[in-house]
């Protein structure tokens, strides 16, 4: 994933939770039009994660909820948004300019799922695609939770070339623990859910690393947040993950730091 963006309800809520359980810092812009919105970024040496950004008024009114959203890289945002439609997608935000950052466009997949894609302004992807990972504070892994598994994986291998991989292969049917992978490198979990374990479901989730999960648990509850049993879990779950909810609604996940985090040699 290139990127992942908070909308959110309550904007110094939720930056004081996420800067004390991931160690990050927050920029916070309220110059210039439209509503205050910040960047979290690595304190270590400052590399950008993710944006935060108060839902609107009108937004709230309408009983939208706090959500975080992942985004992927494109070099090109309407020539994906025109693809990603070809496959069944639908546009939910159109291609605009990005506050002198490029060019993002919002999608919901087949299963009903958004996604973001961003054409940044440098053409570069983020450090935390093809840069070191499994670092505290990295935006490290995502997982698909979908109620459509076979629409799922077919839409995101055919529009962005990830590669499919089931860790547990069957002639009969779709295995619940498939990861895509691109350049060798694991980057997402598609994981097979019903609307009795995912209520909100299909969603993507972006996930977090840190270097100690069960502590960073304790800490999420400690401040106010939830933690939740990972739906449908599979044996031996490469990265060990726990979704999380923040005090104000919105869920993402924490990853463990382990091998399957760092770059391939």
């Amino acid at each position: 994933m290139f990127w992942a963006q908070l909308k959110t309800s309550d904007l110094d809520a939720a930056t004081s939770f996420y800067t004390d359980v991931l160690g990050w810092r927050v920029d916070v812009a309220s110059d210039g039009p439209g509503l205050a919105r910040g960047t979290f970024h690595r304190d270590d040496n400052g590399a950008e994660v993710a944006g935060v950004i108060p839902l609107s008024e009108w937004e709230q009114q309408q009983g939208e909820p706090s959500r975080w959203m992942p985004f992927v890289h494109t070099p090109d945002a309407i020539a994906m948004t025109e693809r990603a439609q070809f496959h069944g997608a639908t546009l939910v935000e159109p291609a605009m300019p990005a506050r002198g950052n490029g060019w993002r466009a919002t999608l919901s997949d087949p299963s009903g799922a958004d996604l973001g894609v961003w054409e940044p302004a440098d053409d570069r992807e983020h450090p935390s695609v093809d840069g070191p990972r499994g670092r505290p504070g990295d935006l490290a892994w995502a997982e698909l939770q979908t109620t459509d598994a076979y629409a799922s994986r077919d839409f995101y291998c055919e529009l962005l070339v990830w590669t499919c991989i089931d860790d547990h292969p069957s002639d009969r049917f779709l295995g619940d623990d498939i990861r895509f992978v691109r350049s060798n490198q694991p980057i997402a979990r598609l994981r097979p859910v019903s609307r009795s374990e995912v209520p909100s479901a299909s969603r993507w989730l972006p996930g977090f690393a840190v270097s100690d999960l069960e502590t960073s648990v304790d800490q999420v509850v400690a401040l106010g947040g939830t933690v939740h049993d990972v739906p449908a879990p599979v044996a031996d779950e490469r990265p060990a993950v726990r979704p999380i909810t923040d005090p104000t609604g919105a869920t993402c996940l924490l990853v463990g730091l382990s091998r399957d985090l760092m770059p391939a040699s």
